[in-house]
């Protein structure tokens, strides 16, 4: 926190080296190397370094997750075969998106 009360925010670079960006998608080097850095702009940084624009690290990650993610469960849907009247109220919106065809 500074002397005012306010949080400050890290600024993140725009630019991330080839040793950081595995890390900072959460992979290995050989698999960042296979499956990541075929579809990116490699930006080169002086004699022999190598740098990623972490926008287009961001935009793979959206595309990644349209492709081969999935929705989460939802948590803390306690259902039973004959609830009371109070857990029937408290879990009518799990009830309701499992009728419906939700996850539970």
């Amino acid at each position: 926190m500074t002397r005012t009360g306010q949080t400050t925010h890290p600024l993140l670079p725009r630019l991330l080296r080839l040793r950081a960006a595995p890390n900072y998608l959460g992979m290995d080097r050989n698999r960042f190397n296979s499956e990541v850095r075929p579809w990116l702009t490699e930006i080169p940084i002086g004699e022999q370094g190598v740098a990623f624009d972490r926008l287009e690290l961001d935009a793979w990650v959206d595309q990644y997750k349209s492709r081969n993610g999935r929705p989460g469960q939802l948590r803390g849907c306690l259902l039973y075969t004959s609830p009371s009247p109070r857990d029937a109220r408290k879990y009518l919106v799990c009830r309701l998106l499992l009728e419906n065809g939700g996850g539970g």
